[in-house]
């Protein structure tokens, strides 16, 4: 498989001005349309699941058990560097997967045994016991699936999954534990099981209170931003309620009037639309994404992007606004960063 990587991109320097632009990427065989979509375009931005080289996703073939080591390794972001030999006779470094398989091996998430079968297909039972070690997911609800012996091994961590809200089964009495997981299924278990890792993590204080925006998704974006601009040696940027109002009427317009592009034609250039809102500025920037679903991944799209890594990265900058739309246009989903210096 070859890493897919598709960013719609444009990178412009006017008087001023920087402008950069990122769309999610998208597999010729996943529909917008489908809702698992902003899923698969989400694990794939961030480098979780991989594409094929003719850009299919092919969501319902099966995952193999070196290849849930792989998603499940990039899921955690997982060091895989001086790991132990795991010991199996059918596994050698030469393996599809090896090191992610070393270790989660190394990490306790596999057990140590003779033989990993990596070319065997994963069961929905096995997922279960991997995902539940692997992130350390606690807690339990009782279930009624049919298919599950009472004092089965897989049982426990079937219902830890529940209880996270990770599945629901493959009907309402039945789990089918022997079913080989999909692509497709896997994508959206990793999904639901980070998505739910998110939401029980708090985030921390605002310093400065007064230069705190009066929403969750802005205050995480801004520590995102400012965690990089610190490692980077940088002065964190303020946040600025003015820019963000107009951010947000940005993100709302491209949602409207169904567009993905830095000039509006409704208000013009980024820069005449601060202007028009009486927004002073002596230098400024935007970056927008259409298509991401969370923070976390608007926010790796947008490093992992030369030119919105740069304006993020800018000493130009002192302040900045954040501006979110979603449920209409082509993509769902528009964000907005607008970057100024006063």
């Amino acid at each position: 498989m070859k890493k897919l990587e598709f960013i719609l991109l444009i990178a412009i320097l006017t008087v001023g001005f920087n402008m950069s632009v990122l769309a999610a990427s998208h597999f010729k065989d996943v529909s917008e349309k489908e809702w698992s979509y902003p899923i698969i375009e989400e694990l794939s931005r961030s480098g979780v699941i991989e594409g094929y080289s003719d850009v299919s996703f092919r969501p319902a073939n099966g995952v193999t058990r070196a290849q849930s080591a792989i998603y499940i390794g990039r899921a955690l972001n997982i060091e895989t560097k001086n790991r132990p030999n795991p010991g199996f006779v059918d596994v050698n470094s030469k393996t599809t997967g090896y090191e992610y398989i070393a270790a989660l091996v190394d990490e306790g998430v596999y057990a140590k045994a003779t033989n990993f079968n990596p070319h065997e297909s994963l069961t929905r039972a096995q997922m279960a016991k991997i995902l539940v070690i692997a992130f350390e997911l606690k807690g339990s609800k009782k279930t009624s699936f049919t298919d599950l012996p009472a004092n089965g091994w897989a049982k426990p961590y079937v219902e830890i999954l529940v209880a996270n809200g990770v599945t629901t089964g493959a009907s309402a009495t039945k789990f089918s534990p022997n079913r080989t997981v999909s692509r497709l299924q896997m994508a959206i278990f990793i999904y639901r099981t980070l998505r739910n890792d998110e939401e029980i993590i708090a985030p921390p204080p605002i310093e400065n209170p007064e230069e705190a925006p009066d929403n969750l998704r802005a205050t995480e974006l801004l520590k995102l931003v400012n965690e990089e601009r610190i490692k980077s040696d940088l002065k964190p940027l303020v946040y600025d309620t003015t820019v963000e109002k107009v951010a947000n009427i940005k993100a709302q317009d491209m949602k409207t009037n169904n567009y993905f592009d830095h000039i509006s034609p409704t208000y013009g250039s980024p820069s005449n639309m601060l202007t028009k809102f009486g927004v002073y500025w002596t230098a400024s920037g935007e970056n927008i994404a259409a298509g991401y679903s969370s923070v976390n991944a608007v926010h790796k799209g947008w490093m992992n992007s030369s030119g919105h890594r740069a304006n993020i990265l800018s000493s130009s900058y002192t302040h900045v606004g954040f501006g979110y739309a979603e449920g209409g246009g082509k993509y769902g989903n528009y964000w907005v960063q607008m970057f100024i210096r006063k």
